[in-house]
This record gives C-alpha cells, sequence and structure tokens, in this order.
C-alpha cells in the first residue's frame, strides 16, 4: 500500500471526500509522486488542515511500517514481540487486500473501503505499539497489562483490579480527530447507555465506565476465548449443526437487545466474543441505535455499520428497525458455513450493486447443507425486510425447530421473488426482453387475440342462435310428448271403455241367452200347454162325443147312479 492509497483510505475513513472524488483523483498524474493531497488540494476538495492532518508522520510511519511487514517475509521478530507482529501481519494483510482503492481495470475498490465505516477512524499513533501502551499510567484501580485488540471505537486493553485481582476488559475511546471528540463521545455514551440495559446470558456486560486523562474507559467483562472473527480463520466453516446452536444464542440476544428497544445495526463475526467456558458472547454497542431516542450522531449520508453486512434498507440510508440485525446474522451465518461473506466483491459499487440487487448466493453453501438451514439463511437475507423473519426471537425459533429436527416455520423464496430480484438486478435487460416479447410474441399474439375474440362473438352468435333453435325444438317435442300423453290416456280410456262395453256385451249376451233359455221354456211351456189345451179339447171333445153316445145309448148302457156327466165332467 502506497502513500497515496493510505492518504485515500485516511479521507474515505474520516468522510473528509467523497468516493468519487478520491477515485478521480488517485487517477490523476501527481508531480509529488504519491502525494495525493496535491491533487485534492487543486480540485479545492479539502483545506490545508485537512491535507496535513492527511499527510501526518504517523500514517507515513505505517504506511513504511506494512511495507516493511510485507516485504520482509523473512524477518525473524524478537521472541517478545511475535504475538504482537503475526497479528499485525494478519491484520496488515487483511487491510490491505480490503482497503486497495486501484484494481486491474482502472477502478479504485477493494472489500476494505466499505468495511470501513463512519465509526471506525483510525487510532492514533498506532506506530508506538507496545511502547504506548506500556507507558498507560494506571486508570483508578486498574492496572492495563496488554493490548487485546482494536474496534471500530477505540483500543481494548486487558487489566486488572488492583484490589480485587480481577481481570477485565477494558476499552478506550479517543478520537484522533478534535473534529470527532464530540461524536465519539457521544457514541461512547449510547455504547455504555445500551450495554448497561441489557442483562443477558450471551451479551458482553458493562462493569463500570470512566472519563480521565482526556480520554473515556469502559471496563466489561473479560471474554477469554477470542472472537467468532478469530475462531473462522482457524476453522473457516462450521458444521450446520453448531452454527445454527450459534444462530440461536445470537438471536435470542438480539431479540433481548430490540425488546429494549435497541437495534446494535453491527452484527459480524467480530463483534461475537467467547468466554473461557465458549459461552458466545454480542459486544461492541457502538453502533447501536436505540429505537425511544431521537438522538443523532452520524454524519448525514453516512453508511452506519459495516458493508458486507449491511442489510439494503441500511445501505440506502432508510430508517432501520430489528431486522437490520436479522439480515446481519444471517450474513454471519451464511458466512460461518460457506467460510466467506457473501457479497464479497472488487469495488464499493459491485458490493452496493450486490447488496441492493443480487440474490443471497446460497451457491456458496458446502454441498449436502440441509434444507431448513438453507431456508433460515435465504429468509434472513431477504431483500425485502418485509420478507424476513419478523424478529430475531423468530429466527431463534426457527434454529431451534432445526436442532430438534422439527419442521421449521419459514418458507423457502418462491420462484415470483426470484424473479423481482432478477429484475432488480438487470432492469435494462429485463425493459430489452418485454421489448423483444413484444415484438416478437405479443404484437402477432394481440392480432390472433382479436381475431380469436371476433371468432368466439361469431361461435357465441351461433351458439345463441342454435340454443335458440334447440329451445324451440325442445318446446316441440314437449308439445309433442303431451300430445302423445293425451293420445295414450284416450287410448287408455277407451280400451278401458272398450272392456267395459265388452264386460256389458258379455253380460247382454248372458242375459240375452238367460232370456232366450227362459223364452225357449216358455214357447215350450206354451206349446205343452197348446198341446195339453188340444188334448183337453180333444178329450173335451171325446168326452162330448162319448157324452153324446150315452145319451144315445140304451138305458141299460146309463152308468150307475151318481156317475153322470157331471161327474165325468
Amino acid at each position: 500500500m502506497d502513500l497515496a492509497h493510505a492518504q485515500a483510505a485516511f479521507l474515505f475513513q474520516q468522510g473528509r471526500v467523497p468516493e468519487q472524488a478520491l477515485r478521480w483523483a488517485l487517477g490523476q498524474p501527481r508531480e509529488s509522486g504519491d502525494d495525493l493531497c496535491e491533487v485534492l488540494l487543486a480540485a479545492g476538495w479539502i483545506s490545508e488542515e485537512v491535507a496535513a492532518d492527511a499527510r501526518g508522520q504517523p500514517l507515513r510511519r505505517e504506511t513504511q511500517r506494512l511495507a516493511e511487514l510485507e516485504d520482509n517475509e523473512e524477518t525473524a521478530p524478537l521472541p517478545g514481540e511475535v504475538r504482537r507482529l503475526m497479528a499485525e501481519r494478519e491484520r496488515a494483510a487483511r487491510e490491505a487486500a480490503l482497503q486497495r482503492v486501484q484494481g486491474e481495470d482502472g477502478q479504485p475498490g477493494a472489500r476494505s473501503d466499505l468495511l470501513l465505516s463512519e465509526s471506525a477512524p483510525p487510532e492514533e499513533d498506532e506506530a508506538q505499539g507496545e511502547d504506548a501502551e506500556e507507558e498507560l499510567p494506571p486508570l483508578g484501580p486498574y492496572r492495563l497489562l496488554r493490548r487485546l485488540g482494536q474496534g471500530g471505537m477505540g483500543t481494548v486493553f486487558l487489566a486488572e483490579h488492583t484490589l480485587l485481582r480481577r481481570q477485565v476488559a477494558l476499552k478506550r475511546i479517543r478520537p484522533r480527530a478534535e473534529v470527532d471528540a464530540e461524536r465519539a463521545l457521544k457514541r461512547f455514551e449510547v455504547e455504555a447507555r445500551a450495554m448497561a440495559r441489557l442483562e443477558h446470558e450471551h451479551i458482553l456486560r458493562i462493569l463500570d465506565i470512566r472519563v480521565e486523562q482526556g480520554a473515556a474507559y469502559m471496563i466489561m467483562e473479560l471474554a477469554e476465548g477470542g472472537s467468532l472473527a478469530d475462531r473462522l480463520e482457524k476453522t473457516p466453516q462450521l458444521p450446520p449443526d453448531e452454527a445454527m446452536a450459534l444462530g440461536e444464542k445470537l438471536a435470542r440476544a438480539l431479540h433481548h437487545a430490540h425488546v429494549h428497544a435497541i437495534v446494535h445495526r453491527d452484527v459480524k463475526p467480530d463483534n461475537v466474543l467467547f468466554d473461557g467456558e465458549g459461552r458466545p458472547l454480542l459486544t461492541d454497542f457502538g453502533l447501536a441505535k436505540p429505537l425511544d431516542e431521537s438522538l443523532s450522531i452520524s454524519r448525514p449520508g453516512s453508511l452506519i455499520g459495516t458493508l458486507l453486512y449491511m442489510a439494503p434498507e441500511q445501505v440506502k440510508g432508510e430508517p432501520v428497525d430489528a431486522r437490520v440485525d436479522v439480515y446481519a446474522l444471517g450474513v454471519t451465518l451464511l458466512e460461518i458455513l460457506a467460510g466467506e461473506p457473501p457479497f464479497l466483491r472488487e469495488t464499493q459499487g459491485e458490493v452496493l450493486e450486490a447488496i441492493l440487487n443480487q440474490p443471497a448466493p446460497l451457491g456458496l453453501l458446502p454441498e449436502g447443507t440441509p434444507r431448513p438451514v438453507r431456508t433460515i439463511v435465504a429468509r434472513c437475507l431477504a431483500k425485502r425486510r418485509e420478507d424476513r423473519y419478523a424478529s430475531a426471537e423468530a429466527l431463534a425459533e426457527d434454529c431451534r425447530r432445526y436442532l430438534a429436527r422439527e419442521p421449521i416455520l419459514a418458507q423457502p423464496v418462491g420462484v415470483a421473488e426470484r424473479l423481482l430480484l432478477w429484475r432488480r438486478r438487470h432492469p435494462a435487460l429485463f425493459a430489452l426482453l418485454i421489448a423483444f416479447a413484444f415484438l416478437t410474441t405479443l404484437l402477432p399474439g394481440l392480432v390472433e387475440l382479436v381475431r380469436q375474440r371476433q371468432q368466439v362473438a361469431e361461435a357465441r352468435e351461433e351458439a345463441q342462435r342454435q340454443e335458440r333453435v334447440a329451445r324451440a325444438l325442445e318446446d316441440s317435442l314437449a308439445q309433442v310428448q303431451a300430445a302423445q300423453r293425451r293420445a295414450e290416456q284416450a287410448e287408455r280410456e277407451t280400451r278401458a271403455a272398450r272392456d267395459a262395453l265388452q264386460v256389458e256385451l258379455g253380460e247382454a249376451e248372458r242375459l240375452r241367452s238367460d232370456l232366450l233359455g227362459r223364452t225357449g221354456q216358455r214357447q215350450r211351456a206354451h206349446r205343452g200347454f197348446a198341446r195339453a189345451r188340444r188334448g183337453g179339447r180333444d178329450s173335451f171333445a171325446l168326452a162330448l162325443g162319448q157324452l153324446d153316445l150315452w145319451r144315445q145309448a140304451p138305458a141299460a148302457l146309463l152308468p150307475l147312479p151318481g156317475e153322470g156327466v157331471d161327474a165325468l165332467a
């Protein structure tokens, strides 16, 4: 890293010069070699005071020291400096990789420019190293032992309470420039008040705060297990079960903060520490935003947080809520599962474009990652805050469900959302495809649609006509069927009348036969009577003839007394 790049990184961190101006200045010729300030001075971007700040000797010494560390790889440090130089080499290599502002395409950028936030000014006089730490006097009852690390708000030391003999972590807040002092102290006050309000097993506890010797100090419990970032440097990837267990604990810690109206806004592996028992502790609330307070301690338009872990609405500068922490924890989960954070690009512009428009790169996850884990990470990294978990507690519950092998509550991202994200990533291509589809498909389709609508109208009319004909036929058929039913009824009635007539005719015939029989009997009786009468007449006539003969006969032939004609009669 040359002096011009170091000056650009310093001015970007301090928010003195816009990024586009730095990019332009780095591409301009410079008479004095690596001095970027002369170009910015000539263009009116900075003042002489700012230029003097950027040209300061501490920055020049730090640049030279980092260059020597990069060039002299075989230099053997003294035994007492091994740990310090290894840490500084590691940090220097990381910053060199992340803070490059000149790429192969001539565009400035690199991950570090964007990892830097408005809240992370470089510490004063880092080049003094261990010597500066040894010169620090005791702070009240605390004796400083050694430096543990560097954070966005200051330096963290290992300290010991002289009376209790208890070791603690002591965080020193001392801004580099006087103009930053008020803002830095306000941030310190916000962090102290935020952490003091929180009592949770997975949030680092604050023990005390002090303002002495021109600097502010925060005394916290000591996390002896290092940070999650340290663990990832040794073991870049963690198994899904271990990642979900860690995610559940951190989500519950975040939910506790959210319940107390505090949004962390800077969740990342560097801000997750472990105690001696391996218990994760969320720390560094220097960027926390109390949702119930209106205090603003950020420069207008500044990015608050670490860019790679920022939610889209956080990048846009929109109002934030608890779901930005859900997003950042999702980025952290993907990083510990895949071994690298998502949206890692060469330039700041590419990172911003990826965060805003590109879908979560779930392809980074190892093959065989369980589907519920993929769904949990995808839900955390949704572009729209409405599509993420509504709360950190809901995220913690899904992590618990996965560990218990229960169905999670989140649903995977649908095809419609993927299509919407693709449209946001490629608006010009999407518009071109729409136009092409209109010319090749929609326009002929519209013509065909009009023709089909006409055909449909004609078919509808024909159907209506046929329906009317069918209705008339149905009416005629109904009439015919009614007439047929009436005819059948008449036929049945006729058949019944005929049957009744036949019955009556049979009865009449029977009566006639009976009458004929009786008539025959009468005729026979009459004939018998006639015969009898004729016989009687004949007998009477005969008797009369005999009477006449008797009368005419002699007396001897007369009948006996008492046997006269009357007796005969």
